[in-house]
């Protein structure tokens, strides 16, 4: 069995609907989980996570600029809120200025690592 070589239009289609991923994700936290393929994605999630994500990328006309989530433990809030969102809002701007703070130092330190790591994809 021999493989094939990606034929130029296919690795063009492939690029050009990674190139159309990326505008999309400047504007959808749920595809710039997609872009990144954050934790797998999108299809890693529930719904309920992927009703946070479309929330959380509203505009602030549409929300205002406070935002406050309440969720059990364990429902992946810092995941998602201080993980996630911030590395989509650095992707938005890349001189952005964010405040990480979590009920622990260490939880916020995670917080942070993980960003930090993930940022070069950004």
């Amino acid at each position: 069995m021999t493989l094939k070589k990606p034929t130029a239009d296919l690795v063009k289609t492939k690029q050009d609907a990674f190139d159309k991923l990326k505008v999309k994700a400047l504007g959808s936290l749920r595809s710039f989980c997609d872009l990144i393929e954050f934790r797998g994605g999108t299809k890693a999630f529930g719904k309920v996570h992927l009703e946070l994500m479309d929330w959380l990328s509203l505009s602030k006309e549409e929300q205002g600029t406070r935002k406050l989530v309440l969720m059990p433990r364990g429902h992946l809030k810092s995941t998602i809120c201080s993980q996630l969102y911030p590395l989509w809002r650095i992707y938005q701007n890349p001189n952005i200025r964010i405040f990480i703070d979590s009920n622990s130092l260490p939880l916020a330190r995670r917080n942070l690592r993980v960003i930090e790591d993930r940022k070069s994809v950004v």
